[in-house]
C-alpha cells in the first residue's frame, strides 16, 4: 500500500515536472534579427489609417481589409508597417478592447499571408515624440511601460512575423534629448520582455534621434539593453547616403538596421551604400 502510494506520488510529480518542460519548450527561442532580417525584402507602410487621430478613417483613408493586404502581397512586399495610434484610443490609462482587437484583425490579415509586420506607437498626438525632454521624463516614460505592457501582452503568442517598434520619430537633437530618449526605448525593450512568451526574443526596433542618420552617428553611443533577445534594430528615415554610418553599436545578438520611408525607392544600389563589416540591412519601405 505505501509502495503504491510513493508510485503514485511520483508518476504526479513526473507529470508535473513534464508538463513543466513541454509548456517552457512550446516558447521557443525565435530566430534571431539577423535572420529576420535576411528574410525582410519589401515593405509597404499602411499610412494615415491606423494612426489617424482618431480612428481609422479620420483622415480619409479607406478601412483595411484583407484584400488590400492580398493585393500589396501581390505586388511582391513581404513586409507591411503599421503605424499605430493608442493614446486617443484610451480611457484612464486602459487600451479601448475594442480598438486593440481591430489592430489584431489588420495584423492578422498580415499574417494570413505570411507577411512580416511591424507595429509601434506612432506620432500619437505627440506625447512622446515631442518631448524628449528632462521635464517629461517621468511621466513620458510612466506611459510607455504602460502602453507597451498591454500591447505586448495582447500579441504575445504571435511568431517573429510580428516585430514591435518603439516609436515613430523622436524629437531629439543633443546630448540631453537622446539621453531622455534611450531611456524611452529602454522602458520599452523592459515592458515587452516583461510579458514573457514570445515577447522573451522577440525581435525589437528602436529610434534614432529624430531618425536622422547624421545625428544618429553622433549621438547615438549606445543601445538599450537587453536580454533574451531575438535581436535589436535601430531605424533612420532620411534620405542621406549610408556610407558615414558608424557600425560598432550592434549588441551582442542584434543588428544594426536601417529602414528607409520613401515615397519610391533611390536609383542607387541600396547594398552599394551600406558600410562594410557588421550585420547592416536596407529594407526600402514604400508608401
Amino acid at each position: 500500500m505505501k509502495n503504491k502510494l510513493i508510485r503514485k506520488v511520483l508518476v504526479r510529480l513526473f507529470a508535473c515536472v513534464l508538463g513543466f518542460f513541454l509548456s517552457t519548450n512550446a516558447i521557443a527561442q525565435l530566430p534571431t534579427a539577423q535572420t529576420i532580417a535576411s528574410n525582410m525584402k519589401l515593405a509597404w507602410n499602411l499610412g494615415n489609417t491606423l494612426e489617424a487621430q482618431c480612428g481609422e478613417t479620420a483622415w480619409g483613408a479607406a478601412v483595411t481589409t484583407q484584400r488590400l493586404i492580398d493585393s500589396v502581397k501581390a505586388a511582391g512586399f513581404n513586409t507591411i508597417r503599421l503605424p499605430c495610434a493608442w493614446d486617443c484610443h484610451t480611457s484612464n490609462g486602459v487600451i479601448d478592447p475594442t480598438w486593440l482587437a481591430r489592430v489584431k484583425q489588420v495584423v492578422d490579415y498580415c499574417i494570413n499571408d505570411n507577411l512580416y509586420v511591424i507595429v509601434n506607437i506612432h506620432w500619437d498626438g505627440g506625447w512622446l515624440e515631442n518631448n524628449v525632454t528632462t521635464s517629461a521624463q517621468s511621466s513620458v516614460n510612466a506611459k510607455q511601460n504602460n502602453y507597451w505592457t498591454q500591447i505586448a501582452n495582447y500579441f504575445k503568442g504571435y511568431n517573429e512575423h510580428l516585430l514591435f517598434a518603439s516609436a515613430n520619430e523622436p524629437n531629439a537633437s543633443d546630448a540631453t534629448g537622446m539621453s531622455v530618449l534611450l531611456s524611452y526605448h529602454q522602458t520599452f525593450v523592459n515592458a515587452v520582455r516583461a510579458t514573457g512568451g514570445n515577447n522573451s526574443s522577440r525581435t525589437l526596433i528602436v529610434q534614432g534621434p529624430n531618425t536622422n542618420i547624421g545625428l544618429t552617428n553622433t549621438l547615438m553611443n549606445a543601445l538599450p539593453t537587453i536580454k533574451l533577445h531575438a535581436g535589436l534594430w535601430w531605424r533612420d528615415t532620411t534620405m542621406n547616403p549610408l556610407n558615414s554610418v558608424s557600425s560598432h553599436r550592434t549588441p551582442a545578438g542584434g543588428i544594426c538596421f536601417t529602414i528607409g520611408v520613401k515615397a519610391i525607392i533611390p536609383p542607387r544600389t541600396p547594398a552599394a551604400m551600406l558600410p562594410t563589416g557588421r550585420n547592416l540591412t536596407w529594407i526600402p519601405i514604400l508608401r
